[in-house]
This record gives structure tokens, C-alpha cells and sequence, in this order.
């Protein structure tokens, strides 16, 4: 509960920086690491829920890609002519929906082939210039070198239609989560660190203070830094990827860190050689 309160008087209690101010480093730090924490679970199971969602998740995007191919005694079959190369457009809304940020806005030609031929002519350049490529038995992750089985991902035999493909997904709920959760603690805790060294050094570099040293600006960064935090889980919870709102977050995280500052130092002792500029 004291993390909570903690987080509550960061936002809406101009006084809480006295007493963040006096806080242990460790206490600071373990606040954020909590803060990133509920952030990442939150974003996670908001990402997991609109990636299962029946009308705007991923069941749609995969039965569209896949149209026309299926998995029959564990092998993929379709009436196309391969080597043939998946739709850009829709392999990056797919990637995109499983990493849960919008990365892929340009994916690369051929990134997704699909080769069945047993064996693959050497030097095909479609198929040799693919990221991902569906062989005849097993989907083949180039860059990892990782192959895997139709029958592990989907069974031995299986049509892309939206209902089995929402099944397949629903199975891996829990994969889902520990997946976002991931992507999202590491894409955040990259966001934080920035956001609170930017935060510090310019309140550093326009504070009145500058008896006190880094770690006092640091410890107010951790606390100010909190409407970044709860904005970015509340966006994921709308379902909105609105990269820009990072800004406006980060605004209002800049008003609370100098809002802070201000009442920080409300008591603070007035140097002795401000007192005697003044006087002279």
C-alpha cells in the first residue's frame, strides 16, 4: 500500500518531493522498479487482450495471410505456385500485433516466403533473401536458425480459418502474457532511464541550487517520472498505439519534476553568498 501512496502523492501532492528528497537511493530505485513492473504487467495483459480480441486481434490478419494454404499430415500445401512472397503490409500488421509496438512499418521484400520445394534450389533469390521462410514441413527462422515443426505450432493438420486460428491463440494465453510483458518491461525500462537522466539534467542545469548534488535531482526524477509510466499502461489499455502521447507525457512529467523542485526548496537554507549579493 505505501507504493501506491507513494505513487498517488508523486502526481497530486506538491509536497511529497520533501520527502522524496530524503529518501534512501535504494528506496527511489525500488520505487521505479516497481512502477516498471506494474506498468509492463498491465501493458502485457492489455496487448494479450487485443491480440485475442475476436474482431480487431490477429485472427483476422493470419486467416487473410494465409488464405489458400492449410496443413494436411503435417505438411503445408497450397494451390499457389512457389516460391511466392506474403503480403507486406499485412506481415508487418501481424508482427507489429505480436510485439505489441509499432516497429514494422516497412518490412523488407521477401521477409516472408513461402518454399515448399524438397529440395530448395541454391540460389533462388526470393527464397535466399527471406527472413522467415514456410518449408514444406516446418516454418525456418533464417536469422536464428531455428526450424520448427507445423505439428508443434498448429497440429498435424489445419486450415487457416479465423475460428481455429483464434483456438491456436486462446491455447497460448499465457505465452502471450509473458511475451508482452517482456517486450514491454524492456521497451519501457529503456524510456525510463532516458526519461530520468533528461529529467535530472535539466533540472540540474536550471536549478537555483547548486549546492545540492545529482542525486537530489535524481531522486525527484523517480518520483516525477510516474505520469510516463501510468500514461503509457493507460494507452495500452485503450488499445490505441499513439506513439506521440509519449511526448505529452513526458511534458507533464517535467511540470511535476519543477513543481517538485519549487517545493522542495520552499525551506531550504539561502546560501550565504546569495545573502550578501543581495545586500551589496
Amino acid at each position: 500500500m505505501k507504493f501506491f501512496s507513494s505513487l498517488h502523492k508523486s502526481i497530486f501532492d506538491p509536497a511529497f518531493s520533501k520527502e522524496a528528497v530524503k529518501l534512501p537511493a535504494g528506496r527511489c530505485i525500488m520505487f521505479l522498479l516497481k512502477l516498471l513492473v506494474l506498468t509492463a504487467l498491465i501493458s502485457g495483459l492489455a496487448k494479450t487482450y487485443y491480440l485475442l480480441h475476436p474482431e480487431r486481434g490477429a485472427a483476422s490478419v493470419i486467416s487473410a495471410m494465409f488464405n489458400g494454404i492449410e496443413i494436411r499430415d503435417g505438411r503445408l500445401e497450397t494451390e499457389r505456385e512457389v516460391p511466392f512472397e506474403m503480403p507486406k503490409d499485412l506481415t508487418g500488421a501481424l508482427l507489429d500485433d505480436f510485439v505489441g509496438f509499432k516497429v514494422f512499418e516497412q518490412v523488407p521484400d521477401n521477409f516472408l516466403v513461402v518454399d515448399t520445394r524438397n529440395p530448395i534450389p541454391a540460389g533462388d533469390e526470393m527464397t535466399g533473401a527471406a527472413k522467415v521462410v514456410l518449408r514444406d514441413t516446418s516454418v525456418f527462422f533464417k536469422d536464428m536458425r531455428i526450424e520448427v515443426p507445423y505439428r508443434l505450432l498448429v497440429g498435424k493438420n489445419f486450415e487457416f480459418t479465423e475460428p481455429a486460428v483464434q483456438r491456436v491463440l486462446q491455447k497460448n494465453v499465457l505465452s502471450f502474457v509473458l511475451n508482452f510483458f517482456m517486450f514491454s518491461f524492456v521497451f519501457t525500462l529503456f524510456t525510463v532511464l532516458m526519461s530520468v537522466f533528461f529529467l535530472s539534467a535539466a533540472a540540474y542545469l536550471f536549478s537555483f541550487q547548486r549546492t545540492k548534488k545529482f542525486v537530489y535531482f535524481l531522486k525527484i526524477a523517480c518520483f516525477s517520472i510516474s505520469p510516463v509510466m501510468i500514461g503509457s499502461a493507460l494507452v495500452a489499455v485503450s488499445g490505441v498505439r499513439a506513439e506521440w502521447a509519449w511526448y505529452i507525457f513526458v511534458i507533464l512529467s517535467t511540470m511535476i519534476m519543477f513543481r517538485a523542485m519549487a517545493h522542495a526548496s520552499i525551506d531550504a537554507p539561502v546560501p550565504d553568498d546569495k545573502i550578501n549579493n543581495g545586500i551589496n
